[in-house]
């Protein structure tokens, strides 16, 4: 089947090389040059195991090509799918402007019947809002429009739509997936993405309000996460804090307005804004989302070469992802680099090191102090 992607993000680039790999050719739209140049050569834009060999074998049966220009790939399509963003606005609803452009470019240069797979995150009724904009074209019986929303864990594929055909064809689309498929109409599977995504946010909720009877019971949060996600109705994934962290770190400090601050991983980027946002001069270090982390923070947010470079003259590090090598690092030379010893630690990662014998202060998330 031939394919075409609209935006190399994240989510356009993982579904672009897994439809390749499971033999379908693929080609690639996004309007940024600079990321179709470093692509066409092999380089990805952000870290995800096994992703960079993924391209280059896909590269070399040519069942992956990247381009600027729609209009030269929309032809030879059966479907084309829609991965752009929709980041939210000031008053905190999504922003569909790059879901909208990419169904008008494809709009104004398609000649043949075509399923339009929308598989960026977006509200009930964006399905009927772009089948409204196709008709307001003249075109809407050239397409049809398909909801298949993308879930981190891939471990099941929701598919709305209204067209037996199309259903057909993005059924086989998606075959060699070992994972369940769900029917139902396009408002169902775009409530079905929302609902995940609301419920997932509850339950870090609930974590964090764990976290803080922790600390105040005396209890661990890692072996109460243990026990409750054990449990199959409940599972562990989530039970982590997030946002309170942050706050907590703004409490122990008296506030991070014009704070340095070190910040170890970058595979979650939310408590890196929390920190800028609350004005906090934020020095960050990552094995792997570094080079990921630099394209999307904001400039003032610095990227350090090594875990150490990243605490110097910091009044506190902040950890965040627990990669194994942050384990490995010479603890004293990062006591020399920061003004203030101490380390907020978010992954719990640190809390068998015996920082104290550094002479740290350590805080770990619902563990008692």
């Amino acid at each position: 089947m031939n394919l075409v992607v609209v935006g190399c993000g994240y989510v356009g680039l993982t579904n672009a090389l897994g439809f390749a790999k499971l033999g379908h050719r693929v080609a690639c739209m996004d309007t940024d040059a600079g990321k179709v140049a470093k692509l066409d050569v092999g380089e990805m834009p952000f870290f995800e195991p096994g992703m960079k060999e993924l391209l280059r074998e896909m590269q070399e049966k040519g069942r992956v090509m990247f381009t600027t220009e729609l209009a030269a790939v929309i032809d030879d399509a059966e479907a084309a799918m829609v991965c752009v963003g929709t980041p939210p606005g000031v008053d905190g609803e999504p922003d569909l402007t790059q879901v909208f452009a990419a169904a008008d470019a494809i709009s104004e240069c398609l000649t043949h019947h075509l399923v339009l797979i929308v598989k960026s995150t977006v509200p009930v009724g964006t399905a009927q809002a772009l089948r409204d904009r196709f008709e307001q074209a003249g075109k809407g019986d050239m397409v049809e429009i398909v909801s298949v929303p993308d879930f981190p864990r891939s471990d099941r594929v929701v598919i709305g739509c209204d067209d037996g055909d199309a259903r057909v064809l993005v059924d086989q689309m998606h075959a060699g997936i070992d994972a369940p498929k769900f029917f139902m109409s396009n408002e169902s599977a775009e409530l079905a993405k929302y609902a995940a995504n609301a419920f997932l946010a509850t339950k870090i909720s609930f974590a964090n309000e764990i976290a803080a009877l922790c600390e105040r019971t005396g209890a661990d949060l890692r072996d109460v996460a243990d026990a409750l996600g054990n449990d199959p109705l409940i599972g562990p994934e989530t039970l982590r804090p997030g946002k309170r962290f942050v706050e907590m770190v703004e409490r122990m400090l008296g506030g991070l307005k014009g704070r340095r601050l070190a910040v170890w991983g970058l595979a979650d980027l939310e408590p890196v804004r929390f920190l800028y946002a609350l004005g906090a001069d934020v020095c960050a270090y990552d094995p792997k989302a570094g080079e990921n982390a630099r394209r999307i923070l904001p400039d003032a947010v610095g990227i350090a070469p090594t875990a150490v470079d990243a605490c110097d003259g910091a009044e506190a590090l902040i950890v965040l992802t627990d990669w194994n090598e942050f384990r490995d690092v010479s603890f004293d030379t990062v006591r020399e680099r920061l003004i203030e010893p101490r380390v907020f630690d978010g992954r719990n990662l640190l809390a068998d090191v015996d920082l104290k014998k550094h002479g740290f202060q350590y805080y770990g998330v619902g563990i008692s102090r």
